[in-house]
């Protein structure tokens, strides 16, 4: 599904990410690692249009994304999610659903503007649908609630509920587990779980590394912008490289 070669950024004479190569095929679950500063983020935000490569080359579907917009690669079925909560922080949570599934592209703005039948029922099915992601993620009963006034953890299931609405064939999960509570962990997890089990191929970025390991099929570490592991959970637990990566250079962590 995604297949990644060469992938290059640099920021004035420094690399970011420096050639690296991963695929992520349909329906998998694979995890992207390695200590604060190894280019996690970057890449992420390569992928999805963010920022643009220096080289290299990004291919979803076989179409390469390196010039894209990040509006059109979400179009094509690439969602994420972010570090920072992305909500509205002035809608309720239902609110914040209904308007998350406005920018699905098959919502015309001629037709919304001119209320034509076509566009109510489209705005009942959009409706529908937040009622029915909402009691997904276990949150229906906070429908009516303020998006901002929500607890961490429910702010965080709410930024992956917003993902939802937008139909990724492709979720990529930004440190989804961060700041959680045991408890807020196991749900999260749960949740991913149902995502993934659904059909919904994820890529994941994650500190927390026993969720990373337990959830994960395969593993990406990156360190310094470079991959330095690719394996098994167990085959990364013993990596060497990999290791020395989290113990032996962690100071020059961002």
């Amino acid at each position: 599904m995604l297949h990644i070669k060469g992938l290059t950024k640099y920021f004035g004479g420094l690399s970011a990410v420096n050639e690296l190569d991963f695929t992520v095929n349909q329906e998998e679950a694979v995890g992207l690692i390695g200590p604060n500063g190894a280019g996690k983020t970057t890449t992420f935000n390569l992928i999805t249009g963010f920022l643009r490569a220096t080289k290299g080359t990004i291919l979803f579907e076989g179409r390469n994304l390196v010039r894209e917009k990040p509006h059109s690669i979400a179009k094509m079925g690439i969602v994420r999610t972010f570090q920072a909560t992305s909500i509205f922080p002035g809608f309720t949570v239902l609110q914040s659903l209904v308007a998350a599934s406005y920018l699905d592209p098959r919502i015309g703005f001629w037709e919304a503007a001119l209320h034509r039948s076509s566009s109510r029922r489209k705005e009942k099915d959009i409706l529908d649908q937040a009622h029915e992601i909402l009691k997904f993620v276990s949150m229906e009963q906070m429908k009516d609630l303020l998006a901002s006034k929500l607890p961490h953890g429910h702010k965080r299931i709410l930024g992956i509920a917003i993902a939802l609405a937008a139909h990724p064939k492709l979720l990529l999960l930004d440190e989804p587990l961060s700041g959680m509570n045991s408890s807020e962990v196991a749900s999260t997890l749960d949740l991913i779980n149902k995502i993934w089990h659904r059909g919904t191929t994820i890529l994941l970025i994650e500190h927390n590394m026993k969720a990373a390991m337990g959830f994960c099929k395969r593993i990406v570490v990156l360190n310094f912008g470079q991959k330095i592991a690719e394996g098994s959970p167990k085959e990364i637990r013993e990596n060497k490289n990999v290791i020395q990566a989290y113990l032996g250079v962690g100071d020059h962590a961002a």
